[in-house]
């Protein structure tokens, strides 16, 4: 997203705070939903939202939402309509499990491109965002080898797992983690690499203990553990700070509502979305006190955008509902308090998914801000320039002049695109933690203002100066060059448009 600021020196942005309530936004057949039953629900590595439905798989972009049906006069399609589950299989492919087997699915082409199927057994594919996969059964396990693009059997299961689907989840580094039903200790497996050549592979099985008590039931989602034990106490495991906190006692709840569905957090406070209908909200602010709400809902599946604050619900007959908070205060991040040397106009914004607010000033570079949703620490705060990274505590403006017009996320990898005035086209590389420059110019006098990526090696750039400029790109080095470009001359009303401030496509 992109804000520009003409008649403001000073940047202020809004911050979305915490309040008492939630908005909601429904999406249905009036957008496009193919069915108003939606099982389940996926944000992609690009943002792109993915809803399982009981009639095909649907992709929304915010605005618009493209339908993926089975077709069985293709070579390869969705092998059942009925999608019960999504997963990441890489940043451009999907998992995409129907009542008949498991689809990979490719983003790019979007289009099936293999099916799986485990017959006589009941299983459940699960991934992290990087697309270490492994399918777990009732009586098998197994893990997807990303060299020989298969399931390899990695070991029979002997484990109680009455509620299959919200007990286990995969980490960063690929280990699969499961919490079996009456028990006290959480399972823990491993694999030493997921593309090895060899379709022999060692399964390391491990436990730990997570809790004192049994274990009656588990909802994991997000990194986050919610389980009630035998003494129908509710408490939440941060598998990351590896804390538990005890949230309170659920068996009135229990009795006066019947059963639970999901339990999971969002902001501060506990849902629990029940087998009846409604959403149970234990309230932090109020020592967890319940407010059932939304009653004209009974939810299917649920996604919880972390770094947005939005949770997507999928119901039963309802289609997809997006909760927000409602009534947020407004904060407003000045940048001069922060370093009087900063004092440039802000020209493009954004967010990344490490929770990071990258913010292009007209002037003083790329300024880089941690964990912009929590209190602001100014030491975590970094300036960058082509010339190099500062501190913003030790930044002092020189006679350089360093705007930044654009931020444009790639295509492929966490990487951005950053515009900038000097004819020259530069992008953010988090591995290297630096601005590296594309070898080569457009050499025409030129601001880039807005970028498209039609491909990995070709770019469209609109300019302030010299229009539209399509760019190709060689990218057989390891820092990419400009092979060739070429400007478009455009013409309203016999006048050259020259001058572009953003594209869409």
């Amino acid at each position: 997203m992109k804000i520009y600021l003409a008649s403001f020196l000073i940047a202020c942005f809004q911050v979305m705070l915490a309040s008492s309530s939630y908005s909601s936004f429904t999406i249905n057949h009036l957008q496009g939903l193919s069915n108003s039953a939606v099982l389940s629900i996926l944000q992609d590595n690009q943002g792109l939202m993915w809803f399982g439905t009981y009639d095909g798989l649907n992709c929304y972009d915010g605005r618009t939402i493209d339908v993926f049906r089975t077709d069985f006069s293709k070579g390869l399609t969705l092998d059942n309509n009925i999608i019960s589950r999504i997963q990441i299989a890489s940043d451009d492919k999907l998992w995409v499990q129907s009542y008949s087997g498991v689809n990979l699915f490719s983003t790019d082409s979007l289009s099936v491109i293999d099916n799986y199927v485990f017959p006589d057994e009941e299983v459940i594919v699960f991934s992290n965002r990087k697309g270490d996969s492994w399918i777990v059964g009732k009586r098998n396990l197994y893990y997807y080898n990303t060299y020989h693009r298969c399931f390899v059997k990695a070991g029979a299961m002997s484990l109680n797992l009455e509620n299959l689907q919200q007990s286990a989840y995969v980490d960063g580094q690929g280990g699969l983690h499961i919490v079996p039903v009456n028990d006290t200790k959480m399972i823990h497996f491993s694999l030493s690499s997921f593309s090895a050549d060899s379709l022999q592979t060692s399964l390391d099985v491990t436990s730990s203990p997570l809790h004192s008590k049994v274990i009656k039931k588990t909802f994991i989602q997000s990194g986050v553990i919610c389980f009630i034990d035998e003494a129908d106490d509710l408490y939440l495991y941060d598998v990351s700070k590896k804390s538990k906190v005890y949230i309170r006692n659920v068996g009135e709840l229990y009795r006066k509502y019947g059963n639970f569905m999901n339990v999971f957090p969002f902001y501060d406070d506990i849902l629990i979305t029940l087998h009846t209908g409604g959403i149970l909200r234990l309230m932090a602010s109020q020592q967890y006190t319940e407010d059932l709400i939304r009653v004209d809902l009974r939810i299917f599946s649920a996604y919880t955008d972390n770094q947005q604050g939005i949770l997507w619900m999928g119901t039963d007959g309802a289609g997809v509902v997006k909760f927000t908070k409602r009534d947020a205060l407004v904060t407003n991040l000045m940048l001069n308090r922060m370093s009087s040397s900063v004092s440039g106009q802000v020209r493009g914004i954004m967010t990344d998914r490490y929770g990071t607010l990258w913010v292009g000033t007209k002037g003083d570079g790329l300024i880089r801000i941690p964990d912009y949703q929590k209190e602001i620490d100014l030491k975590t705060l970094s300036v960058y320039s082509p010339k190099g990274k500062w501190a913003l505590t030790d930044y002092v403006r020189g006679p350089n002049f360093y705007p930044v017009f654009m931020l444009k996320k790639k295509t492929q990898g966490d990487d951005f695109w950053v515009g900038m005035s000097d004819s020259l086209l530069y992008y953010y590389s988090y591995q290297s933690d630096k601005l590296i420059r594309v070898g080569g110019s457009i050499r025409y006098p030129a601001e880039i203002h807005g970028l498209y990526e039609e491909n990995d090696s070709v770019l469209w750039v609109v300019t302030l100066g010299s229009g539209l400029i399509k760019v190709v790109l060689d990218k057989s080095h390891e820092i990419p060059e400009i092979k060739r470009f070429r400007r478009f001359r455009c013409f309203a009303e016999q006048k050259e448009l020259v001058e572009y401030s953003s594209l869409w496509v």
